[in-house]
């Protein structure tokens, strides 16, 4: 069969005798096998690619693209086809919503011809459609379709030097920032060791230095082009600028970003431990210190300096969330350290604020676990404090450095007690409830109070996140426990919500496997939720529960 009209003729007015193979989707392979065939005439294929190309049609040209789309994809089987650079721009042009190659070639391009378009790129001749590109870039007035095209045959060639030129010139006359380092992006991408891109990003760099500038604006550009100097892989002339811009900068979120990257590219870099520590030095009690101080750290493990920062960040700040970050990471790297213990002590021996008291003295035991004037502000907040989720998070530090401190533990019973009552607490004493449960976990070995507080949990609170947390944790603690079973069982009676319903069918199924009301709430709340009207047949399989339709 070497003749195309068996694929597709086109009888004019007689469509009982015409041939349409070209639309139908089965014949597609073997329409592009019989380009490919080199028993098969050239003219033959010219022949066939003009027909596709010029089949029009009264559908509003439906069946025209499909021709020129198949015909397209025919390239890459029929390489050296006289029409072949033409078509391939053509495709290229639909492959937008819009385009504009001069002035007078304003064209609306149909949404579904367009992803079609695009999805031909990727099959028809790929020389042909970079071609394509080539061209466009060297014919085009507009610089947004330049842009476009340059970055599109950027990645479809990458090094592609026509693409790298097209902008570079557009660097050289943008004048917008942000599209500046939108068009920087793109050249650094396929073309990593460019000299415009490279003194562009130092460009933008700088800018976002001057202390004149609009530093909010420029925070998140110093973030990326820090990072795009970090994958170039600059090595010391990346480092130099991104430890300049530390220095220069009053922007303390773009010193963020700047160090963030440091510590990746400058471990045991000499330029940057100085640098850094100079920072601190000059910074004293500023906030940023402490991420500065983490920094140098990482980048020089065991540096006084770091550790001597967070000392003197605990005993100066009056910002108790400063405080706590500075312990955190001091606790991290030091946690046997005499200086922190003695500042920490001293802050809470001269404070006289009731909440910064009992939260120094909560970073105070994880130093110091015996220290009696610590224990004694969190046992003061733990009896007297009128707000419950402070004398909760004193509970859990006293009983995370004594999980037999009795009036830690007396406490938390009452307070569990106190939370589950009728009629249902208010929002924050349901998450007060659920918080005092995972710290009831670590002083019940068997879980056994936990499961009964649980219980409670799920026989007063409303429908809200904590809620939703209690279902999980009794699937997690309380296999084969009769009242966790009785408990859910009865919620499942009394709700209407089918999420909740499917969290406590699978809870009921973990801790009670083939229970037959878990299996069945599995399927019903399934069926709700999607909408469905099926049969089903039901198998466990550990902590799973497949569902099988039919």
């Amino acid at each position: 069969m070497n003749d195309w009209h068996n694929f597709f003729n086109h009888v004019d007015d007689n469509l009982a005798t015409s041939t349409y193979r070209i639309f139908d989707k089965q014949s597609k392979a073997e329409i592009l096998d019989w380009f490919s065939r080199e028993d098969i005439a050239k003219e033959q294929k010219e022949d066939f690619i003009q027909a596709l190309v010029d089949f029009k049609d009264d559908c509003g040209d439906f069946y025209h693209y499909r021709a020129y789309l198949l015909a397209a994809e025919a390239l890459n089987c029929f390489k050296d086809c006289s029409r072949g650079d033409a078509i391939a721009l053509q495709i290229l042009k639909w492959s937008h919503n819009f385009f504009r190659q001069d002035k007078q070639d304003w064209q609306i391009v149909p949404q579904p011809l367009v992803e079609a378009a695009r999805l031909t790129l990727e099959t028809t001749d790929r020389q042909r459609v970079i071609a394509a590109f080539v061209h466009l870039i060297h014919t085009t007035e507009s610089r947004s379709i330049l842009r476009i095209a340059a970055e599109k045959l950027g990645k479809l060639d990458p090094g592609n030097k026509s693409a790298i030129a097209a902008l570079v010139l557009l660097l050289q006359v943008t004048k917008d920032e942000s599209l500046l380092w939108d068009i920087t992006c793109s050249l650094m991408k396929i073309d990593p060791d460019n000299s415009v891109g490279i003194s562009t990003l130092f460009k933008v760099i700088q800018s976002s230095a001057d202390e004149s500038s609009d530093l909010d604006k420029n925070c998140y550009t110093v973030g990326y082009a820090a990072e795009a100097l970090r994958k170039i892989d600059l090595d010391q002339i990346g480092i130099n600028a991104l430890v300049r811009l530390m220095q220069t900068t009053a922007n303390r979120n773009a010193v963020e970003f700047v160090i963030e990257e440091l510590i990746i590219m400058a471990k045991d870099n000499q330029t940057v431990i100085a640098a850094l520590t100079e920072f601190l030095q000059i910074n004293q009690g500023d906030r940023i210190c402490i991420n500065v101080a983490n920094a140098l750290g990482q980048i020089d493990k065991g540096n006084v300096n770091e550790i001597a920062t967070l000392v003197k960040t605990i005993e100066t700040t009056a910002d108790i969330f400063t405080l706590e970050q500075a312990a955190g990471y001091l606790w991290e790297i030091a946690p046997i350290n005499i200086d922190a213990i003695s500042a920490l002590t001293e802050r809470l021996a001269t404070t006289q604020d009731e909440y910064f008291c009992w939260r120094v003295a909560a970073n105070l035991v994880q130093f110091d676990p015996t220290n009696e004037l610590a224990i004694a502000t969190l046992s003061q907040t733990v009896q007297s404090n009128p707000f419950t989720s402070y004398r909760l998070q004193a509970i859990d530090s006293l009983l995370s450095i004594n999980p037999s401190n009795q009036l830690a533990l007396d406490t938390l019973f009452e307070l569990i007690q106190y939370l589950s009552k009728s009629p249902p607490a208010p929002r924050g004493d349901n998450h007060n409830a659920w918080y005092a449960t995972k710290i009831l976990l670590r002083v019940d070995p068997s879980y056994q109070l936990t499961i009964a507080a649980l219980v409670n949990l799920l026989k007063t609170i409303k429908n809200d996140s904590n809620l939703s947390m209690a279902i999980r944790d009794l699937g997690d603690f309380a296999v084969g426990n009769k009242d966790a079973i009785a408990a859910l069982t009865k919620f499942i009676d009394s709700i209407k919500d089918n999420r909740l319903l499917f969290l406590a069918a699978c809870s009921l199924d973990k801790i009670d496997p083939g229970n037959q009301k878990a299996l069945f709430t599995l399927i019903s709340s399934k069926i709700l939720m999607n909408g469905m009207k099926r049969s089903f047949m039901v198998q466990t399989m550990g902590d799973c529960v497949v569902i099988f339709s039919f």
